[in-house]
């Protein structure tokens, strides 16, 4: 097995649970509208979704800004 192969065989055993895993996922809609607000992104700006997980922050920043 490659490294590659290896690579994607480990993620995608994480990934499985990763989104359902409350310690690692912040999914309360008040927590991440609390995030958003103190990043106080402005309209026109844009946001660069890196490894951020389940995404759910990068969505709540898409209704703030141009483009994520």
């Amino acid at each position: 097995m490659n490294q590659r192969e290896v690579i994607q065989r480990e993620f995608t055993k994480q990934a499985r649970d990763y989104g359902s895993n409350v310690n690692l996922t912040i999914a309360s809609a008040e927590v991440l509208e609390g995030m958003a607000g103190l990043a106080d992104p402005a309209p026109e700006a844009e946001a660069l979704d890196v490894g951020t997980g389940t995404g759910l922050l990068a969505r709540t920043l898409a209704r703030r800004v141009r483009r994520v």
